[in-house]
């Protein structure tokens, strides 16, 4: 499914997008897509099985670019983590 949307959305939705960046994560690779591209980000490749773990990574990365990032999931266990991981994230989470 995630191979779907990357290759769709690449071809498809580029005009659509205008200033926003999406990371979509398959299996151990990450891809960010622009209106202008779609890129392998290999800083963002993990080999972790929960996508909890996924979600810090990415966080972490974020911030190097954002100054706030926004973390949305059902799951507790990335509120825990996040609050844990807190001090090593200099971006604010929400």
């Amino acid at each position: 499914m995630i191979t779907f949307i990357v290759q769709d959305w690449t071809q498809h939705l580029n005009d659509q997008l205008g200033i926003i960046t999406v990371f979509v994560s398959r299996g151990s690779k990450c891809f960010k897509i622009t209106s202008t591209s779609s890129t392998d980000i290999t800083a963002l490749q993990c080999s972790q099985d929960e996508p909890d773990t996924h979600m810090i990574l990415h966080a972490a990365h974020a911030c190097e670019e954002f100054c706030s990032v926004i973390l949305v999931s059902d799951d507790t266990d990335v509120l825990i983590i996040a609050m844990a991981m807190k001090s090593r994230i200099p971006a604010n989470l929400y």
